[in-house]
């Protein structure tokens, strides 16, 4: 019998085993770390950003709030406006503020957007 006679996959789940703890950990990993990224990013002294979800779901709805029909044009700058609305009011209104107390965010994001127009 050649050398070569074990079947290949009798040595297959072993690397399939192997490569899922690979998997699972780096995931885990992944997770962990951003986590603690965004934990440490909207919580440390001097932090301006809103977590990512916050921030695109301030912009989306900005832009999404009106029924007019726009050109294609038009809803680029809508959207521009948004983004800068959105930058600059991370800026005054600090996340946990804006958790606290949803007006004064509302007043600051109105005069945001008009310095951004």
């Amino acid at each position: 019998m050649p050398k070569d006679s074990t079947p290949p996959a009798a040595s297959k789940p072993r690397t399939l085993l192997k490569n899922g703890r690979t998997v699972i950990v780096c995931g885990a990993m992944i997770w962990v770390g951003r986590e603690v990224y965004q934990a440490g990013q909207h919580n440390a002294p001097g932090a301006t950003r809103y977590p990512m979800a916050v921030e695109y779901a301030l912009a989306k709805s900005c832009a999404e709030e009106t029924d007019i029909w726009m050109t294609a044009r038009q809803k680029q700058k809508l959207e521009q406006q948004c983004l800068c609305a959105v930058e600059r009011v991370e800026h005054t209104v600090s996340f946990t503020a804006m958790k606290d107390d949803p007006g004064i965010f509302a007043a600051a994001f109105k005069k945001a957007g008009k310095a951004c127009s």
